[in-house]
């Protein structure tokens, strides 16, 4: 059965383990459990962990300052993709987010990362701007970071999701 929590800083080093299987290795995205757990204990933070039987299968990260809230992590196990978990997880955290009193929420993504960016959209995201070649790949290549911004509630969101 899935399910979702709230993820505490005891779960920091669970997370940056499957970051290294959820984000490219080519990018060297994937944050570390230090960076999550330096995170998790900053203010206006909130990580949510779907999983089912203790299986994580994917987690949001979200950071909230005013009335704005950032999307700082999405991920879904390869194995687990294509079943609309991440569009869940985005949703319950922008859920989340506005009832904190949230008014937008902004992500940044590479530019490359073409499915992401479709599902974004889908969620009424748009893009508002570009950081020149902001990511490497190992092997030199240079991505633009693309800025993505929504308002809050999504338009989207099923009403009704528990929030974190």
């Amino acid at each position: 059965m899935l399910t979702f929590r709230p993820a505490p800083s005891s779960d920091a080093d669970r997370l940056g383990e499957i970051c290294r299987e959820i984000f490219d290795p080519r990018f060297g995205e994937g944050w570390t459990g230090a960076q999550i757990a330096t995170t998790l204990a900053g203010t206006g933070t909130a990580c949510e962990i779907a999983e089912t039987d203790n299986i994580l299968l994917g987690f949001s990260l979200i950071r909230s300052v005013a009335d704005e809230t950032e999307l700082l992590l999405v991920g879904v196990r390869p194995r687990f993709r294509r079943r609309g978990l991440g569009r869940q997880l985005v949703e319950r955290a922008a859920n989340h987010a506005a009832a904190r009193g949230s008014t937008t929420m902004h992500l940044e993504m590479r530019e490359n990362n073409v499915a992401a960016r479709k599902a974004y959209q889908t969620l009424g995201f748009v893009e508002v701007g570009r950081r020149r070649e902001y990511y490497s790949g190992h092997d030199g290549t240079k991505f633009d970071a693309i800025t993505m911004k929504t308002l809050l509630p999504l338009k989207s969101a099923k009403k009704g999701l528990e929030v974190l």
